[in-house]
């Protein structure tokens, strides 16, 4: 039996009862199914692997009763044994049925003292994908269909239908998604993996030690799918970019460029501090936060008249400044070779990233930075780590969460610009207007 058709002995990366709680995961993504039936589970395995919208992919839980309005305890009614006797060969069947090939991620997990089936579709690298249906059915009776998912709903479209829908939304596949050769396997940093493994509290941790690390990066979905040509299977920019010590030499623009404006008497003259950050994803975030924590952000205390009360505030709120730094991180170009760039002067800090925001955003929304959802993402496994690290928000959220921790902190609103070309995001948050005239 092929072994890509396998149950997988390894535990999935993300806890079955946070996927089933939809902890740091979009509800639309996780689809709950009461029993296994192969005729409409693998139309949602195909809809997931379409992934028209670029958010990752899916996860189908199978055991546990659909809920109309989502809980995060869900009733779990569990596998039988009859069931679990012919998941196996179905698999193998159903698998073959996918076309191009498509092999998703299958893991039998204990919750509540009961077996569940936990199947992992993430983004496919060669939509769209379409599943002979069916298939109980006579062979001249038996014909290829493609799937969609429109928020939790899987919806049958035509298979030329969906090619020109990605055409014209200029859906290619995202790049932190794809392989690429030049990626070795030696220039993944086991350390850096245990350490995201034990930050996002991976059931993978505790397999780590005796599991092949190859076997372990093909669990993080850090392998491209099985080549045709009969080629090794090629790492993903992913891999590099989460877990690499020295990712910016595949990717120029890996880098985060701090320059500091604030003791210069010309707001941005040519003198100015700059410090630059290298690293993966996992290491630039934590470093950059220690360095706004312990040279940027500060604590102001205002008395008033005639009042005992004391009015405490920060030029900045921290969680806004890293919000915005996860986010340039996030939906950043990497085929651009540019920096990021982030600005501080006494007024404002400026975050910028290359590659600006999708077009399906009313500009006005992008200056205000509110209601940003894109219609499709140019990087969704970056946003996945960072989701289950905790250091992001679910939903696309982020700039929300920006504008409330300014509103909270008394600061005036960020806005944002984005090139002429549409090929770069300046985020900028200014300063608490009592900062501000304290430096006046």
């Amino acid at each position: 039996m092929d072994t890509h058709a396998k149950i997988h002995t390894c535990k999935t990366h993300i806890s079955v009862e946070r996927l089933v709680a939809r902890a740091n995961i979009e509800p639309e993504r996780v689809e709950f199914v009461a029993h296994w039936d192969p005729e409409t589970i693998y139309p949602s395995i195909v809809a997931f692997a379409n992934d028209i919208h670029n958010i990752g992919g899916g996860y189908i839980v199978v055991g546990i009763e659909p809920d109309l309005v989502p809980t995060p305890r869900p009733n779990v009614i569990g596998l039988s044994a009859k069931q679990l006797e012919n998941i196996q060969g179905d698999i193998a069947r159903y698998n073959a049925k996918i076309c191009p090939e498509y092999h998703p991620h299958f893991s039998l997990e204990q919750l509540r003292g009961k077996t569940v089936l936990v199947i992992w579709v993430p983004t496919g690298q060669e939509r769209p994908y379409s599943i002979i249906n069916n298939t109980r059915s006579a062979i001249s009776e038996q014909k290829a269909s493609s799937y969609f998912k429109i928020w939790d709903l899987t919806k049958q479209a035509p298979e030329i239908d969906l090619c020109i829908y990605l055409n014209d939304v200029g859906h290619s596949e995202p790049f932190d998604n794809r392989g690429n050769a030049e990626i070795k396997l030696s220039d993944i940093s086991p350390v850096l993996v245990r350490e995201y493994l034990s930050i996002s509290n991976s059931p993978l941790l505790r397999q780590m030690d005796t599991m092949p690390f190859e076997q372990l990066l093909d669990c993080l979905d850090l392998f491209e799918a099985k080549r045709s040509d009969g080629e090794s299977r090629r790492l993903k920019n992913i891999a590099a970019l989460m877990f690499c010590d020295h990712p910016e030499k595949f990717f120029p623009s890996m880098e985060v460029v701090v320059r500091d404006y604030r003791h210069t008497n010309i707001i941005r003259h040519a003198k100015y501090k700059e410090k630059v950050f290298r690293g993966p994803i996992l290491r630039l975030i934590p470093s950059l936060r220690q360095y706004f924590d312990t040279l940027v952000i500060e604590e102001h205390i205002l008395r008033q008249p005639m009042n005992m009360d004391e009015l405490k505030f920060f030029n900045y709120p921290i969680k806004a400044v890293i919000e915005g730094i996860v986010n340039s991180l996030y939906h950043n170009d990497y085929q651009s070779g540019q920096p990021i760039e982030i600005l501080i002067d006494p007024f404002e800090v400026c975050i910028r990233n290359h590659g600006g925001p999708d077009k399906s955003i009313p500009l006005e929304n992008v200056r205000q930075c509110r209601d940003m959802t894109p219609l499709c993402q140019r990087n969704c496994r970056i946003g996945d780590f960072l989701k289950l690290l905790g250091w992001s928000n679910c939903s696309f959220t982020g700039m929300e969460l920006i504008q409330r921790q300014l509103c909270l902190n008394g600061n005036p609103p960020a806005s944002a610009q984005t090139g002429t070309q549409n090929d770069e995001f300046c985020l900028t948050i200014p300063v608490h207007p009592f900062a501000k005239a304290r430096l006046n």
